[in-house]
């Protein structure tokens, strides 16, 4: 462990939970058109609170029957599956659009991020932006300039969302919400299987301590050194962004089509991948791609971890917020926002704030060291020669000096016999 007088921060990507604005869903309507659209599962939903209302009308007795039971059942599973339903046809539907349309319907960046500091400061206007289906347009803050000098929430980065409550697609949503991952400079984030969901109406904080591992590779250990991976795919190596890019590849060969489903700029930049057709053109196409996708379920693919990487081991603590007096102020601060959208009400809900700080500044490194090296088995194995070939000498010396007594008494017994 080291101590570090000036610690820099990690990459910080942020996303809505919700993929697509409301507002977009005319816009697109030739793309979206087979999108059921909103209240169809509240209709499901309320016919299954009809026919439990239905049920107090009857007799005591057929309250509990089996058959009613049955009924209820059956409809919750049929709103489930619906709802199921409806957000893999949205998502499949997305997929037919362009990467330009998809930014463009998903969250923006600057009606997203409300406020942004570190240390205090403003952040850098930079951002990159990745697409997932599940997630929509994603937004990776990162600049080497993001460093501080002191531990605590006071010196860390700072977060104000605002979530656009009002965007959501009913049907498509559960629940208010903004999806954040912590990951190593120069990674590419996957929100669909790493991070965690920050809650509307919160603050979360989160305390870091940053942390260097350096892993043994071959004899001695399983490891990537990723610099062919690197070269190859203009991106820094992780397990699950090698398991991504080797699915996309597979396909690619395999069906020659891309699913579009997560977009990575580095990745696209590589010509196939570029003018790749899309799986959704063809039927064929797009069945060849699932099958695919579903044996990399069942089968995951082999990817180790990286020799070298920077990990931070994450704490978490929250409040509500924010309190009525500052919501007031909050929506002052976001006037801008307001006149644009035409808020009618003040929602705390709207809202969702996130403080990421380092608990410490001593960087501590974990590296894992051979139990054998070479210089110490060939020091071990001298050592045990130069033991058995002293021992060797000596008992050669021994069997030397006994033949000579053995002659010598012989030699006696010969003379005094004369």
């Amino acid at each position: 462990m080291k101590y570090q007088p000036l610690m820099s921060f990690p990459a910080v990507t942020l996303c809505n939970v919700n993929p697509i604005r409301k507002s977009k869903l005319k816009d697109f309507e030739n793309v979206l058109s087979n999108y059921t659209g909103e209240g169809y599962l509240a209709e499901m939903y309320n016919e299954t609170l009809d026919l439990v209302g239905g049920l107090f009308d009857e007799d005591f007795e057929d309250v509990y029957s089996e058959d009613q039971n049955e009924k209820v059942k059956l409809m919750n599973k049929k709103t489930v599956d619906e709802w199921y339903s409806l957000q893999r046809q949205l998502i499949f539907n997305m997929s037919k659009m362009s990467w330009t349309q998809r930014e463009s319907v998903g969250h923006q960046y600057d009606n997203l991020i409300v406020e942004c500091t570190v240390a205090g400061k403003e952040c850098l206007d930079e951002y990159m932006i990745m697409f997932t289906s599940t997630y929509g347009n994603c937004f990776t803050l990162e600049s080497p300039a993001y460093k501080t000098r002191a531990s605590g929430p006071l010196f860390g980065i700072s977060i104000t969302l605002n979530l656009e409550n009002f965007e959501f697609i009913d049907d498509f949503r559960r629940g208010y919400g903004a999806r954040l991952v912590i990951h190593q400079p120069g990674t590419m984030p996957m929100p669909d299987q790493e991070g965690i969901t920050l809650s509307a109406g919160y603050e979360t904080t989160i305390s870091l301590n940053k942390i260097r591992k350096r892993r043994l590779g071959s004899p001695h250990g399983v490891c990537e050194e990723a610099k062919e991976f690197k070269t190859k795919y203009n991106m820094q190596y992780t397990r699950q962004i090698c398991q991504v890019v080797r699915e996309k590849m597979d396909i690619l060969d395999y069906c020659s089509c891309d699913m579009r489903d997560v977009f990575l700029l580095p990745l696209y930049n590589i010509g196939r991948l570029q003018n790749a057709t899309p799986c959704h053109n063809d039927s064929f196409l797009q069945d060849c791609a699932q099958r695919l996708k579903n044996d990399a379920i069942l089968n995951p693919y082999q990817c180790d971890n990286p020799c070298r990487e920077t990990v931070y081991e994450q704490s978490f603590s929250g409040r509500q917020w924010p309190t009525d007096s500052y919501l007031v102020c909050m929506y002052s601060h976001c006037s801008k926002l307001i006149s644009k959208h035409n808020f009618s009400n003040v929602d705390p809900m709207n809202f969702a704030k996130v403080i990421i700080y380092y608990n410490d500044l001593n960087l501590q490194y974990i590296e894992e060291e051979p139990l054998y090296e070479t210089i110490r088995f060939l020091s071990d194995v001298g050592g045990t020669m130069g033991l058995f070939i002293g021992a060797s000498a000596l008992s050669v010396c021994e069997v030397i000096d006994v033949v000579f007594e053995v002659v010598e008494w012989i030699a006696k017994r010969i003379v005094r016999k004369k």
